[in-house]
């Protein structure tokens, strides 16, 4: 008897709202990311993690960045990358 493969997964397109920002400028704070992204669409939630070693609590060179709709998280990947 001849197998025939087949696709457990349908191909679909991918749908995400959260996106994780590296390379920051130093100095980037959650209100400048924020801003960095804003023209894109409706921002949930903007952070830039923090150094918890440090006495400060220093501002690393990474962050994320959540939108309200998958489309406009999808424009800023296609926008902002390798910027």
């Amino acid at each position: 008897m001849k197998h025939e493969k087949r696709n457990v997964r349908p191909q679909t397109e991918q749908r995400f709202t959260n996106l994780f920002v590296k390379n920051l400028e130093q100095g980037t704070d959650d209100q400048k990311l924020k801003e960095m992204f804003q023209e894109f669409g409706e921002i949930v939630s903007a952070h830039v993690q923090r150094d918890e070693s440090t006495e400060n609590g220093a501002l690393k060179d990474f962050g994320y960045v959540s939108f309200a709709d998958p489309e406009c998280a999808s424009k800023a990947v296609d926008q902002m990358n390798k910027k």
